[in-house]
């Protein structure tokens, strides 16, 4: 069995934010909406926090699977056979 890297051309940290951003994108979710979701779920956010963590790419994996968690994304596509 062979895997391939779909997202080959990318860092760790490009790859995280290209994910987290399309996946929001492919759900018309806003940062303002995802701030919402993850404050249902119990996280202490701003909205401020989340523009500044997307933008940047500068976030936890607990962050970034918080998200996913919270908008409905429960699997990502990292490898391919």
């Amino acid at each position: 069995m062979r895997l391939d890297v779909v997202l080959v051309n990318l860092t760790g940290k490009e790859s995280a934010r290209a994910i987290l951003r399309s996946e929001l994108a492919r759900r018309e979710i806003t940062h303002h909406q995802l701030t919402d979701l993850l404050i249902a779920q119990g996280v202490k956010i701003t909205k401020a926090a989340v523009d500044n963590r997307i933008t940047r790419g500068a976030f936890s994996a607990d962050f970034f699977i918080e998200s996913l968690r919270a908008i409905g994304c429960l699997d990502i596509g990292l490898f391919r056979e």
